[in-house]
């Protein structure tokens, strides 16, 4: 039975029956870190799936800049002691996986695109970060006097 709602808008704090909500499964990816040096599982990894933004949404007032960002950041989890986490992926939309460690380098966003409902699997292999040192130097290859870096 379909009914509509007195008026066409939902009234805070009014009881409306919408009648009956069909919720299906949404497709899920397995991610599982690894130390690229070594293979084993890297714990504590941060594994975020992130969506494009909705046309507009997000877009400064003035329309000067394109929306860039991605939405929302909440589909997040963190790697157990195996190295694997879970996120769900939405269907048949574009969207991209970023895994972070504090004592690993920056890895490149994953893009994926789940087609249908399941579970799929995805290994990232991250690399050891470093120290970048900047010398600043004069003019005559000597170190550069009262300098703040």
């Amino acid at each position: 039975m379909r009914r509509l709602v007195p008026g066409g808008a939902f009234a805070p704090g009014a009881v409306t029956d919408i009648g009956r909500v069909k919720l299906s499964l949404a497709p899920t990816m397995r991610v599982v870190v690894v130390d690229a040096r070594t293979d084993r599982p890297v714990a504590d990894a941060q594994v975020t799936l992130d969506r494009p933004a909705v046309q507009g949404f997000g877009q400064r007032f003035d329309d000067t800049t394109p929306p860039t960002d991605f939405l929302p950041k909440g589909n997040k989890a963190t790697t157990d002691a195996g190295g694997v986490a879970r996120v769900r992926v939405p269907l048949d939309e574009a969207a991209v996986i970023r895994v972070a460690h504090e004592d690993f380098a920056i890895h490149p966003l994953i893009p994926v695109l789940a087609t249908e409902v399941g579970e799929g699997s995805l290994t990232v292999a991250l690399e050891q970060g470093g120290t970048v040192e900047v010398v600043v130097s004069d003019g005559l290859g000597g170190r550069a006097v009262g300098v703040n870096s």
